[in-house]
C-alpha cells in the first residue's frame, strides 16, 4: 500500500492552513443515557477543547464530506464530515480514504488470505479486491466522524 500526499489531485483545505480558533466548550461530567431518563447533575466538568479532541495531528489532518451509503453500518452517513489523518499507518480494520486508479473511496481495510480488500459497511455493496494491476494508494485513516442532524 502506498500513501498519497494530501495535495495530489485533491481540492481540500488543510487544517493547519486555516486560522482556527480554539474554543473550549462546557461538558457535563456525567454521561447521557440513551435509554431511560436519569437525573442531570447540577455541575459541569472541565471544558473540552474540540480542536484538540478532534485533531490530534493538525498538520496532517484533513476533513472530507461523505457522499453515498457504502459505510452506513459503520455509522458513517451521506453528508457526514469525516476527519482523516494521513500520518497514521493503516491497519486491518481501519476505515480509510483510498484512491483507486484516481478515484477516491471511503472503505474499511480488510486483509484475508494474503489479499487486500476495501470493504464497504453496507451489505448492498461488494468488497473491492485490490490487485497488482490497480493503482492504489491510502490517503489517510479516518479518526472521527461528525454527524449533522439539523441543517
Amino acid at each position: 500500500m502506498e500513501k498519497i500526499e494530501p495535495t495530489q489531485g485533491l481540492k481540500i483545505t488543510p487544517i493547519n492552513g486555516l486560522e482556527l480558533k480554539k474554543i473550549s466548550i462546557p461538558i457535563l461530567s456525567s454521561k447521557v443515557p440513551a435509554g431511560f431518563p436519569s437525573p442531570a447533575e447540577s455541575f459541569l466538568d472541565d471544558p473540552i477543547n474540540l480542536h484538540d479532541f478532534l485533531f490530534k495531528n493538525p498538520s496532517s489532518t484533513y476533513c472530507f464530506w461523505v457522499e453515498g451509503a457504502s459505510m452506513i453500518e459503520a455509522g458513517i452517513l451521506d453528508g457526514d464530515l469525516v476527519i482523516c489523518d494521513y500520518s497514521l499507518e493503516p491497519h486491518n480494520g481501519d476505515i480509510v480514504v483510498g484512491v483507486i486508479d484516481g478515484e477516491f473511496t471511503l472503505k474499511q481495510i480488510h486483509v484475508s488470505s494474503g489479499k487486500l480488500y476495501l470493504k464497504p459497511r453496507n451489505e448492498k455493496f461488494k468488497p473491492i479486491e485490490i490487485t497488482e494491476n490497480m493503482n492504489f494508494k491510502i490517503h489517510g485513516i479516518i479518526t472521527n466522524t461528525i454527524h449533522t442532524f439539523r441543517k
